[in-house]
Order: structure tokens, then sequence, then C-alpha cells
């Protein structure tokens, strides 16, 4: 169980029932049995304090109290990647993931912030639950506020007011992590392995908060426009950017607007590059491309200059072949136009500044472009057939033994 850090602290910020707007995801857990499991799935997304592991204890305490469910938790979180940079990985991480449920913080700007939330809410009929900033200052009597905590305070109203706009579940950690601090008599240093980043008290702390906001309250209202789900006819019209199709007695074959899914274009997108040489980021937080085929992808670093600050590329293909050469610091178009990159989604001068050390020449950036769909489904499963169709109405054609089968469309809200 999580630690009862809590206890004494009384909430005075403005209040947020807990599990408003989340309730697709509570009820599916909540509701699950050992004869009717339901699958969810929840990915953590943010930056560096996300990939610490008190989303461990929040997973592990979701085990605990929804022991039936058949629960995915996934984290994508990217260190040192605030707003203005993941509102750009998101295309890789969030979009093939598809999650129930995003629970989601994260630094930057408020107008990167807001970008990013509209592009997570365009694409996927994702819930989230943004959570606001844990405290890293300690009041002294000589010392005024400074300017940046006193925006990470203003900063939870502006989240808030986020949360209401786009529908969204919150958690306030701020002013709760304030209190404890306050009735603890504790410095915020107390919690914090290096000014920023949590020490194991401080991460069961962050735990307790975020785990009781994810509650299943029959009494708040749930979005039902964001997944349909009926029994499967054998012609069907549906509305929404992803299908999932469950076999029952016999395996499907399924066809989407008259093709198969593996004749769909818009269905075949790039992974997340690799890693950086050095630090565990993307060497390149985001590759465009269009009329793109199931192939691996690889850029070779060439001619790097002694301080990283430019070098040359060469792009290829599996299927494609040779497909150009570029430089660090100008767009990248791909001679077949199946790769395009911006010279501001490079990420290896910045960890050659973090690490001190020289990618080797040569050095490879890795991805693949991916078929995010399926031409059949096998007995008793469930598969997304498609995620990546436009937000609109699509025809879907089912062959085989529809009894026990059914359909879910997906719409994104926004």
């Amino acid at each position: 169980m999580l630690p009862l850090l809590l206890l004494m602290v009384t909430q005075t910020s403005p209040t947020w029932t807990p599990g408003t707007n989340i309730q697709r995801t509570m009820r599916l857990l909540a509701t699950s049995t050992v004869a009717k499991p339901n699958r969810v799935k929840i990915l953590f997304y943010g930056q560096s304090i996300t990939k610490q592991d008190w989303w461990k204890e929040v997973e592990a305490d979701l085990h605990r109290r929804f022991p039936s469910a058949m629960l995915t938790v996934e984290n994508r979180a990217i260190g040192g990647f605030a707003a203005d940079r993941l509102k750009r990985t998101v295309v890789h991480d969030v979009f093939p993931s598809y999650p129930d449920l995003i629970i989601l913080h994260d630094y930057g700007g408020e107008p990167d912030y807001e970008e990013l939330i509209q592009t997570i809410r365009g694409n996927v009929a994702s819930e989230v639950l943004v959570q606001s900033d844990h405290e890293v200052w300690s009041p002294k009597p000589e010392e005024a506020k400074p300017r940046g905590e006193a925006w990470h305070d203003a900063h939870v109203g502006w989240l808030r007011e986020l949360a209401t706009k786009y529908r969204m579940g919150f958690v306030d950690v701020r002013t709760p992590w304030q209190e404890y601090l306050g009735e603890k008599r504790l410095q915020a240093g107390e919690l914090l392995s290096d000014g920023v980043h949590l020490n194991e008290k401080g991460n069961h702390l962050m735990a307790s908060l975020v785990a009781p906001a994810l509650v299943y309250d029959p009494k708040l209202p749930e979005d039902k426009t964001l997944v349909q789900e009926v029994a499967a006819r054998a012609r069907m019209q549906v509305i929404g950017n992803r299908i999932d199709v469950t076999a029952g007695a016999e395996s499907l074959q399924v066809l989407i607007d008259g093709k198969p899914a593996s004749e769909h274009p818009e269905l075949v997108a790039f992974s997340r590059p690799s890693e950086n040489f050095a630090v565990d980021v993307p060497a390149v937080g985001r590759v465009d491309g269009a009329h793109l085929v199931v192939e691996d992808w690889t850029a070779t670093l060439t001619d790097i200059s002694a301080d990283v600050s430019h070098w040359k590329f060469r792009v290829k293909g599996s299927v494609t072949g040779d497909d150009g050469e570029g430089e660090s610091g100008k767009p990248f178009v791909s001679r077949s136009g199946r790769v395009r990159i911006d010279p501001k989604d490079w990420y290896v001068h910045e960890a050659f500044n973090i690490s001190h050390k020289h990618p080797p020449e040569g050095f490879q950036v890795r991805w693949r472009a991916e078929l995010r769909g399926a031409d059949s489904v096998p007995v008793g499963t469930t598969v997304t057939v498609a995620n990546g169709l436009a937000n609109g109405s699509h025809a879907v054609e089912l062959v085989g033994d529809l009894n026990g089968a059914t359909v879910a469309a997906y719409r994104p809200r926004f």
C-alpha cells in the first residue's frame, strides 16, 4: 500500500473532485471481473520527473486495487524534454500507444504546453490526467520568493483551467506538497536528490498524491463520445481514427473503406528514433515523411565537427535504399520524400554538451516505418485493425462468423 504521508495535510486549494474527466478509464478498471476483465492501457508521459520511480508505486497500487483488470502500463517520458520538445515527440509516443489514460507532467511555457495538449486531444481519444509541479524551494526570512517559483504557484491555477477547457483530469501536487513541508517542518531539499529530482521520500510523496486522483465515482459524468463499442455486423459505418475488432468463435478478415489495412498508406507511420550516443533520449526527436512503406531506416552521421555543432548525414531505407544526404543545420527532405527532418529536432549537440563525449564517426540513428493496423483478427482476440485514419466516417466490412464479435471506434474530441 502507498505510504500515508498526507494524513495530517489539510487541503486549502480550490477543490477539484478526484476522478473528474477520467471516468471511462476508471469504470473499466473498477468493473473488471475475473469472468469479464476489461483491457486498460495507461501511459505515463513527460520528462525526467515522470521517469522517476514514483510511477511504479502508482502502477502497483492500481494492480492492487483492480486485480481483475487486464492492465498495461507504459512510461514513455523523455528526460530534459520540456513542452517545446514533447509537443514534437508526441507523434512517436502517444499516437502509436493510444492509451485509455495519459498521466502527464511536463515543464515549459504555457503556449507550448497548451499546444501539446491540443495535439494529444486532437489525435487520440484518450483521457488525460495532468499534474502540477512539486515544490523545490523553501522560504527564507531574508529572501522573497523567486520569480520562477511564483510562476509555478500561479501555474497551478492555469493548469486547472486548462483541464476544464480540454476536459482533462487534474491533480494538484504543488499545494499539498507545500502544506506537507510546512506541517512536517521540512525543507524542500529534504525530499529531493539534487534540487529538482525526487529522492526516495519524494517519490513516495508524489505517488501518494497522484494515486488518490485515480478513483471511480459513478456519480461523476463519463465522456461516452470517446469510444463507441457495438456488436459487429458484416457491413457497418463507424466514426473515428482508430478501430478495434474483437473476434468471437472464428477469425475475421477486415476491410476498411473497401481495402485491408495493409493497403492504407496513412496507417504506416514512424516509430520513435533510437537513443543518443551518450544520454538516454532520442538522437532525433521527430522524423516525418510521406508515402511510407513498411521498412527500417537509418541516418548515418559523418564529418562531425570537434565541438559537435555541425555534422553531415546520409539516410537509407531497407526498401527505399540510399535516399539522400543532409546537414545538421538545414531542413532535410529525402529524395523519395519519405523522410523529413527539421533541424530543431536533432539532439546530438545537446548530448555532447551534457556528456562531454564525442559521437563516434558513423554513429547511426535508427527508426522504423511500421503498419499500425491489421488485415485479420484471430479467434478470441482484440486487435487494433486501424490506428491513424482520418478522424471521420469509415466503412467496415467483416468476413467470418460474427457471433460474439464487437467493433470499437475511437473518436478524438478536439
